[in-house]
């Protein structure tokens, strides 16, 4: 292999080791992106689900107290205006669990729908008991109690709580993740680095090395045969550059010698003819 040849391929593992260490760094960047979009979503599901729980828990407080109010039959029923703010408190939770359904994930999603229907029955039985109550106080409690508070201790005391583990153990994981990948991919980085330094190191100490012994005999050898040792061969095997030059100097000096003898052969048959 010639020493062109060592070099390019030398210099092409540096390269590709730097290379892949560029192809690690972003495809660990997008991991990161990913983990952090994960977590950026546990978060805005966790905070819907408090958010949720709060308004839950604020219409549950008011049905039971207007559920303790002794109303007169026949006095009309609630406000329409209030009517309307009731339902506007439904809808609202009701958007809030829609949101949630739509960024949650594929595992998470089957809890979310079962929460949404109940809470959707658990609505209904609260507005017919806000609409009917004071004027039919019978059917508003009766509808409060085979209803409305099965289907509230349900949404509110089981279900509920479910949710914000699940989210809770989801953002942790989502954390746990990124911090994962940020290690994986410093390690990685650090490592594909080292390599790189040793590689290039190693490529060029030895073909230094190799370059300085070569030219060193070389340059031992050419003064040998300058100071008259003709007799001298630089023995250098390799099939590279350093190899020809070599062999070539080898050439040189036996064709000197070969000069040198037909000239000592000249001068004495010159010598002898003068005698």
């Amino acid at each position: 292999m010639t020493i062109r040849r060592r070099l390019t391929v030398s210099f092409l593992a540096i390269l590709i080791l730097f290379g892949l260490n560029l192809v690690i760094y972003f495809w660990s960047s997008q991991k990161r992106s990913a983990s952090v979009e994960d977590l950026r979503l546990a978060i805005s599901r966790q905070i819907l689900v408090a958010s949720i729980k709060q308004q839950l828990n604020d219409i549950q407080k008011q049905i039971a107290l207007l559920s303790q109010i002794t109303a007169e039959v026949g006095t009309g029923g609630g406000d329409p205006q209030q009517v309307a703010q009731f339902k506007a408190q439904i809808d609202s939770i009701a958007e809030e669990i829609k949101e949630l359904r739509d960024i949650a994930t594929a595992d998470g999603k089957p809890k979310i729908e079962t929460f949404e229907k109940d809470f959707k029955a658990l609505g209904e039985s609260w507005t017919v008991f806000y609409e009917n109550f004071g004027s039919n106080t019978v059917k508003a409690i009766t509808e409060l109690a085979i209803r409305g508070d099965p289907l509230g201790q349900r949404v509110i005391q089981q279900l509920v709580p479910q949710l914000q583990e699940d989210e809770k153990a989801r953002v942790e994981r989502s954390s746990a993740s990124f911090y994962a990948i940020a290690r994986l991919t410093n390690q990685m980085t650090i490592l594909i680095y080292v390599i790189s330094t040793l590689v290039a190191v190693i490529v060029a100490y030895r073909v230094s090395s190799y370059l300085a012994r070569g030219l060193g005999e070389l340059k031992g050898g050419t003064a040998l045969i300058g100071a008259g040792n003709l007799d001298y061969r630089i023995i250098l095997k390799a099939n590279d550059e350093l190899g020809d030059l070599a062999q070539a100097f080898n050439e040189m000096s036996v064709k000197l010698q070969s000069a040198r003898t037909e000239l000592e052969s000249a001068n004495r048959e010159l010598e002898v003819r003068n005698k």
